[in-house]
């Protein structure tokens, strides 16, 4: 099996591999040959060897399709070069940091909240950005458990880096907590002190996504282009993007159906050059995602985002 693209965006070179992981809403271009005429079967299996790059996430195990391979053998070589990307889905690595125009956070909670709020409708924005910029992004998750597929509309992202966690953990309570079990300051829209303990034991089995193989199944290889990506638990993802030239809304979602259909979504807006960035609600209760104490994580993001600033 050969890999050309994912989500619609050929990889850099075509590569062998032995399978393919897809999240929930992700899509694969794969060229196979099979080299004797017979039956073959696509299969999904569930690997517990590559549990610490998806967490507790439910892997469907059984046959996707059964192909029927008949004829004479014919002599046909694999891809070996892609067509050029388009200049949005050029490499964003190397970008220089002080032209970045938004740096913002995607903060996966307890299920259903996504940056510490239950989706609202109408005109309420959690983010807004300028078409024709670079944006910088990190996407976390504080579920320390179970992983969950961040899924995009409009503009594809690059996969810049998987960093060290620092964030909170998520309780069922719904609450957040430390990495020691200390309640933290900043909490989510709903939540309830009569129902969260001040302390409690905290999971932290798949915390250290930066240092692990980056070969197992759930990570994006680095330099990669998606519109979907697994975040694990308790892990950090930089992303970058090039918002190119479609101006409106733009849904962000965790794209298990059950967790979307009950809240977990939120609404950006895509704006022109000359227009107001103001009136975006990028905190909840005035807090800002990813964070569980007062400047302890990404003051970075507070300081120096557009939206947060303005």
């Amino acid at each position: 099996m050969i890999v050309l693209a994912f989500d619609g965006v050929y990889v850099d070179e075509p590569y062998e591999t032995n399978y393919v992981f897809i999240p929930d809403a992700g899509r694969a271009d794969v060229a196979v040959r099979c080299v004797e005429a017979g039956s073959y079967q696509l299969i999904s299996q569930n690997a517990p060897d590559q549990i610490m790059s998806i967490g507790n996430t439910p892997v469907y195990d059984g046959i996707l399709a059964t192909i029927e391979v008949s004829g004479e053998p014919v002599e046909m070589s694999f891809p070996t070069s892609l067509p050029e990307r388009p200049f949005f889905n050029l490499d964003l690595r190397g970008f220089p940091d002080t032209r970045i125009r938004g740096r913002n956070v995607v903060e996966f909670g307890p299920t259903p909240y996504l940056n510490r709020e239950k989706m609202k409708t109408g005109d309420y924005f959690r983010y807004k950005f300028r078409t024709g910029t670079v944006q910088e992004w990190y996407l976390v998750n504080s579920d320390p458990s179970s992983g969950h597929p961040y899924h995009v509309h409009v503009n594809h992202f690059q996969v810049v880096a998987y960093n060290q966690y620092n964030g909170p953990v998520a309780s069922f309570a719904p609450a957040y907590y430390d990495q020691q079990g200390f309640l933290c300051d900043q909490q989510l829209e709903d939540f309830d002190p009569l129902e969260a303990p001040e302390v409690i034991p905290v999971n932290l089995t798949f915390l250290g996504h930066e240092t692990r193989d980056r070969g197992m199944a759930g990570y994006v290889p680095i330099g990669q282009w998606r519109d979907t990506i697994m975040v694990p638990p308790l892990a950090s993802i930089t992303i970058r993007f090039m918002a190119d030239e479609y101006p409106g809304t733009c849904v962000i979602h965790c794209h298990f159906l059950n967790h979307e259909d009950v809240g977990m979504m939120m609404v950006t807006e895509i704006v022109r050059p000359w227009q107001s960035i103001r009136g975006a609600h990028v905190t909840s209760g005035g807090f800002y995602p990813g964070t569980c104490k007062f400047f302890d994580e990404w003051p970075d993001v507070r300081k120096n985002s557009p939206s947060g600033s303005r």
